[in-house]
């Protein structure tokens, strides 16, 4: 016993080599920044897009803007030393959650992948929130929604306003990056929240739902709003079904529907079959195909979008004018 003391006493004074833990750096990097002359920039702003993998076996795989390569890899001094099959070394040197190198004057460094699949698609501004209250976008007069990309690149556009930038995971949500600004989105109940001169911005992860039957649009759908994009104009406009003076009422079951138009003029109704198609980008999209008083197809017909939330969209678009129409309809109570 009292020589087995005596060896791990040893082994700590040593400095406690075999008790260490030793950083796990196997997985894989993606370049997230470069710094040049001591300032440090965003890679994806420079067009710079690469990973870095590192096996448990000593191979690495390095894609730089795709172009793929191979090599090895070892941990020497507290350094990640990489070697291409030409023998050129590059240093990886130890961050706080990085690993950084100098190549040609510039420093690359390369963040731990993240899993983006939480985030990345579209994200559309649905509510807005001050003192309390939520209420719709269109009652403010605000259209708003972004795109996150896997690359760390994003879009952003608001009111006809259109701007690039990148975006990055944090602990709470997600920050964007762009025109010089930096916003910080938190991540909650399946909402990205933006808080912005005492308002609460509400953006919902749009995904288009696939494989839907007409039994999936089952229901009584009553018309709340339209949403009109002028692509000409730049700009998005709402009318609220109150203040437009029409009421809508469009009853789908089991492949048949009814659509029902109550204005000053008087009441109007349509019949029609329904049929749903996958579209990609789209999801499941249920074509109202009108009947005449035969039960013939007459030709019109409702392009409907079912989105996330129990919402039901008809789609239009003017080719004429080069305006589209939102419809929105929500499950009646």
């Amino acid at each position: 016993m009292k020589k087995l003391l005596s060896v791990l006493l040893a082994m700590l004074l040593l400095g406690g080599t075999a008790f260490a833990e030793t950083e796990d750096y196997t997985g894989s990097w993606m370049l997230t920044g470069a710094e040049i002359g001591g300032m440090q920039l965003d890679a994806a702003a420079l067009g710079m897009d690469g990973t870095m993998t590192l096996n448990p076996d000593g191979t690495m795989v390095m894609v730089s803007n795709g172009v793929e390569e191979t090599g090895t890899w070892t941990l020497e001094d507290g350094a990640i030393v990489a070697t291409d099959p030409a023998g050129d070394v590059l240093a990886f040197v130890p961050g706080d959650g990085t690993l950084s190198a100098e190549r040609d004057g510039v420093k690359l460094i390369y963040s731990r992948w993240e899993d983006r699949s939480a985030y990345v698609g579209t994200w559309i501004l649905t509510a807005v929130g001050a003192a309390g209250k939520t209420v719709a976008p269109e009652k403010v007069g605000v259209d708003a929604y972004m795109n996150l990309y896997e690359d760390g690149t994003c879009d952003a556009h608001a009111n006809g306003v259109d701007e690039a930038g990148t975006w990055a995971i944090t602990e709470t949500g997600i920050t964007t990056t762009g025109g010089g600004t930096t916003d910080v989105y938190t991540y909650a109940d399946g909402l990205l929240v933006l808080e912005q001169e005492g308002l609460q911005l509400m953006f919902t992860h749009y995904v288009p739902l696939f494989n839907l039957t007409t039994a999936d649009f089952n229901g009584v759908w009553q018309y709340t709003y339209a949403e009109i994009y002028d692509y000409e104009a730049g700009s998005s406009e709402y009318v609220d079904a109150e203040e437009e003076g029409v009421s809508m009422t469009l009853t789908l079951q089991d492949g048949e529907g009814k659509l029902e138009i109550v204005s000053a003029e008087g009441t109007e109704a349509y019949l029609g079959e329904c049929v749903v198609e996958e579209i990609e980008d789209w999801g499941s999209v249920l074509y109202f195909l009108g009947l005449d008083e035969t039960g013939a197809q007459d030709g019109s017909g409702l392009t409907l979008l079912m989105y996330p939330g129990d919402e039901l969209v008809w789609y239009e678009y003017d080719e004429e004018t080069n305006v589209e129409y939102y419809n929105n309809f929500v499950l009646a109570q």
